[in-house]
């Protein structure tokens, strides 16, 4: 008897939910560093000179003595003491921009599973994301920050100590940050590749392993390890990137690298630095040009009549600086 094939019966089409696709993770910047809202695209931030906030003037019999002495005589005016700053740092916070053009055919035709207005802002947002990360890479890690010195490559698990040589870097930013670190804003940002052998080593294992159990057996975390160094906060930057040109590599053969993965950042950067209020690394953040203080990117979009296309467009005004070059210690090839 004849029958209709089940192809006969049903046409394919697209799934409405469900797809593969990529919102891309992982990134770190926005987390790491302290937003600054500026009312103005370029501006002057006042540095004032660190020695003047420090300097014990002395005391009768000791070095330095006579005009230095704080001891006061009766009748006798007090010692007088001042302080310098610097008004030649500047910022800059340039447009950092990215779009993506929908025709209108493609718009019309595109079936339910499809939206790709939502599929712009994702992308262009990812993207500005990714360029953010690689810029805390090269220009604020590779800053002129101090060296973390340690005593062997942290995944020499029988020689090295990664927790006192953390411990060491907190201790000279305390001392560089005149005593203020010890209020809060201690942070770390270390690339996957150290965290991954930091979580393997013995040192920080030994700490935790007293709190595990069978069901819940020792794991070290960002958090576990930030108590352990003595910090407020560890980022992990987990950010991938590649940079094979589009259209000249298979898309199977397309590789891709961490954005950090060997480095270690530790530095102070309060959570809401202000006045008299210093911090290792700022984002200033044009805000009025976005929109809203909190707001570190805004989207545009609009129509081409003519050529019928829809178009959106992902901004913001941004400059990433390293304003403190004494509170932060670097080391650069923690891990094999």
């Amino acid at each position: 008897m004849p029958q209709p094939d089940v192809g006969d019966v049903h046409v394919n089409q697209p799934l409405s939910r469900f797809s593969v696709g990529y919102k891309p993770g992982g990134f770190f910047t926005a987390q790491a560093v302290p937003i600054i809202p500026v009312e103005k695209q370029t501006d002057i931030y006042i540095k004032y000179n660190k020695s003047f906030w420090a300097r014990d003037l002395g005391v009768p019999g000791a070095a330095p003595t006579g005009a230095y002495s704080m001891l006061r005589a009766p009748g006798t005016r007090a010692r007088t003491a001042g302080f310098t700053f610097d008004k030649t740092n500047t910022y800059r916070a340039d447009n950092w921009a990215l779009g993506v053009e929908i025709p209108w055919e493609l718009e019309q035709n595109a079936d339910a599973v499809f939206n790709l207005q939502q599929n712009a802002v994702t992308l262009a947002q990812s993207l500005l994301s990714l360029r953010l990360d690689r810029s805390f890479v090269a220009d604020i890690i590779a800053a002129s920050y101090g060296t973390l010195t340690v005593s062997n490559k942290w995944n020499d698990y029988a020689a090295s100590t990664p927790i006192e040589d953390v411990r060491a870097g907190v201790q000279t930013i305390r001392r560089a940050s005149l005593g203020m670190a010890v209020n809060g804003g201690l942070r770390i940002v270390m690339g996957a590749l150290v965290f991954q052998r930091l979580a393997d080593h013995p040192d920080i294992l030994e700490r935790i392993k007293y709190g595990a159990s069978q069901a819940s057996p020792a794991d070290v975390t960002p958090n576990l390890l930030a108590q352990l160094f003595h910090v407020d906060e560890v980022n992990v930057a987990e950010s991938v990137f590649t940079t094979d040109e589009e259209g000249g590599t298979a898309e199977a053969s397309v590789t891709y690298s961490d954005v950090c993965s060997d480095d270690v950042l530790i530095y102070w950067a309060p959570k809401n630095p202000g006045l008299m209020q210093p911090t290792a690394v700022a984002l200033f953040n044009w805000y009025s040009a976005a929109g809203g203080r909190n707001n570190l990117w805004f989207v545009r979009s609009g129509e081409e009549t003519r050529e019928r296309y829809r178009w959106i467009e992902v901004h913001g005004y941004w400059d990433l600086v390293a304003t403190d070059l004494t509170t932060g210690v670097v080391n650069a090839d923690a891990v094999d």
